[in-house]
Formats: structure tokens, sequence, C-alpha cells
């Protein structure tokens, strides 16, 4: 074992080994999805320097954005391949006030733009997504600018973009707020295909 990677605070390890750490992961999961006793609150910590595994429990701060639960999670039949940012926003303003906007879980890089040779390349992919080598510029090699976007409102210019083009996942919950008022929209309609046969059938909801 190199001693350098060791004094940097990290332990080299196997594809095996992150198999099982994903299998536990996957695990906690299926137990909530049949609402079985889980972690909650809490952390599992595999060592893999000493193989020790034990479970820690996480305090928890009233003044961490994190903790910030949604008013509301309202399930629509509606599809992230056929829904448009615009009919979302539309929905969300009926429901919490003229103001509402939508807030993406991630941030969009919508394109790379050459201050050198004013070339842009429209992206429309999650920021964390996309490789650091992209932002050299084709054309010149010089450093491109990102322009990216987290939040959807009247004047955005991806109002009429599926849900999919600005990266929301399949069945994913899609959050607006208004001030202080806040509701989730989950995208029912993909349900089937990211749950197979335990998708539950969904009662029409008025739109």
């Amino acid at each position: 074992m190199r001693a350098d990677i060791v004094a940097a605070g990290r332990t080299p390890t196997t594809s095996i080994t992150a198999s099982v750490i994903a299998a536990l992961q996957c695990q906690e999961a299926v137990k909530l999805l049949h609402r079985l006793p889980a972690l909650s609150g809490e952390g599992l910590v595999f060592d893999g320097m000493w193989n020790e595994l034990y479970r820690v429990a996480f305090s928890r701060h009233e003044d961490c954005n994190s903790h910030d639960t949604l008013t509301d999670v309202v399930p629509l039949p509606m599809s992230i391949y056929t829904t448009t940012a615009r009919e979302l926003l539309d929905r969300a303003r009926t429901q919490l006030g003229a103001g509402a906007q939508l807030e993406l879980r991630h941030e969009v890089l919508a394109a790379l733009e050459c201050g050198r040779c004013a070339s842009v390349e429209r992206v429309m992919e999650p920021l964390e997504s996309v490789s650091e080598r992209r932002a050299a510029c084709p054309s010149c090699g010089d450093m491109r600018r990102p322009s990216t976007f987290r939040t959807i409102d009247g004047s955005s210019a991806y109002l009429d973009a599926a849900l999919a083009e600005l990266g929301v996942p399949p069945f994913d919950i899609v959050v607006a707020r208004n001030g202080e008022g806040s509701c989730g929209y989950e995208l029912a309609a993909d349900a089937p295909a990211v749950l197979g046969a335990a998708a539950a059938p969904m009662a029409p909801a008025a739109l």
C-alpha cells in the first residue's frame, strides 16, 4: 500500500469492495420502498484500512437548508419527455401565485461560450456530469465560459424545453417555490419505466 496515498487520507480499494457498499445502499433503498425500518438520521461507515463497519448518528442543525421540507407533494400524470417547463410553471403559478418559479435539483450547463472566437456550444446537461476537458474550445483551444442556470421563471429562455432536456430524471420531483410557499410535483407518468411492476396504478389528477 502506497504511503503517500494513505497520508493523503485515501484508502485504495477494489471494484468488489465498492460493489458491496453499493449493495448496502440498495438494501436500504429496498427497505424504504417496503416501509421497513431503515437507517434514519444515521450513516453506515466502512473503514477499509482497518476493516471496521459501524453506524454513526448525525446531529440535526435546524438552520441547515438541507432540512427544508415541502409543504405538499402532488403526483401528476405527466412525463418528463412530453411536459415542458412552461406547463409545469403554469401549474405552479396557479397553485402558489404569479411569482412562483421552478427549482431544479442540479445546475444545468446551458452552453459553453468562447470569448476568443465567439463560438457557442449548446450543452443542456447537468453541470456535474460535464468533464472539465470540454471547457477547451475545439476551434481555438481557448477556455470557454460556462452559462448555467438552476431555476425556471417566466423570463427563462428554456420555458418550452421538455423537462428531460433540462436534466430532470424520470419519476422525479420538481420543486416550485414562491416566497415561503412551496410544492413538489412528482412526474408520476414515468413511474412504470422506473419501478416496473412495483408502480402502483395512479388515480386521475385534475390538471
